[in-house]
């Protein structure tokens, strides 16, 4: 089983491993600090906040999408949004997050496993300074708890070293969901939730999928995180609108064949709803 003692060893194991099992790794650690992004992010504009939360959700969708199918086109997207996010980071989940994307598109270019140990290392601070304010407990307590997770990935690639597997599994051992991320999930969850007619239950129900180990669909996620980018520059109204529609029709796909004539859905100046009725 894969130990990591300390965060300097992060990168010493990731040396000669694929690069794309490097990139799955960095982007499950930067999901596991996902709840903790709105804090404490202060931003001049609503726009600006709202641009910079899509913008990290699409670059961990990137990450995870090149890990499973090394298309270049991803890759290429990836740093977009890598640079993008690079202009704005605040605090340590962030960074995580752009070092996941940063680590996708330079596969193509150089080694990925600089990027990919910067993710794990700026991950497992989040975490543990996270488990220090809700659970009051050492340092030492708190920055071992950060690790096991990522060990216990690096455990799973060691045995299989099949990504799919990996993306398929609970982002918590064995579905444990530590307390802060789970209350920190519900504050940011429901202040997305508050923003009327921004669709942003698109990226809760995605990073939930993730935690939860459910089938990816590797179709669909490269679909949507290759949508022009004319379209993510209009902002989430319309771009999680577009999303939303395309989650509807793989869904409907997924129905028996004799159930498909039911509830197509469309989509029109940012709102979702039945097709024929979205005024």
């Amino acid at each position: 089983m894969v130990e990591f003692k300390h965060k300097d060893e992060f990168k010493k194991w990731l040396d000669g491993k694929p690069r794309e099992l490097a990139v799955i790794l960095a982007v499950r650690a930067a999901l596991r600090v996902s709840p903790l992004l709105q804090r404490p992010v202060e931003f001049k504009t609503k726009r600006a906040e709202e641009n910079f939360l899509l913008t990290l959700f699409r670059s961990s969708a990137l990450a995870l999408a090149y890990g499973f199918s090394l298309d270049q086109e991803i890759a290429h997207a990836a740093r977009t949004a890598a640079t993008s996010i690079a202009r704005a980071v605040t605090n340590d989940a962030s960074r995580a997050v752009a070092h996941a994307a940063y680590a996708t598109y330079v596969m193509h270019e150089s080694d990925a496993t600089n990027d990919a140990a910067r993710t794990l290392a700026y991950a497992a601070d989040a975490c543990a300074r996270a488990t220090i304010l809700y659970y009051s407990v050492s340092d030492e307590t708190a920055e071992m708890a950060s690790r096991d997770e990522i060990s216990m990935d690096a455990t799973r690639l060691e045995r299989s070293e099949k990504s799919q597997e990996l993306i398929e599994s609970y982002l918590w051992n064995e579905g444990q969901e530590p307390g802060w991320s789970y209350d920190f999930w519900d504050d940011l969850k429901a202040f997305l939730a508050s923003k009327n007619n921004e669709h942003w239950h698109v990226w809760t129900d995605w990073w939930e999928d993730r935690r939860d180990g459910k089938p990816y669909n590797i179709e669909m996620e490269r679909e949507i995180v290759l949508i022009p980018e004319e379209h993510w520059k209009q902002g989430p109204a319309h771009v999680n609108a577009m999303i939303a529609e395309i989650r509807a029709r793989y869904a409907m796909q997924s129905l028996p064949h004799e159930n498909r004539h039911g509830l197509p859905f469309g989509a029109r100046n940012g709102k979702v709803g039945l097709r024929g009725t979205v005024i």
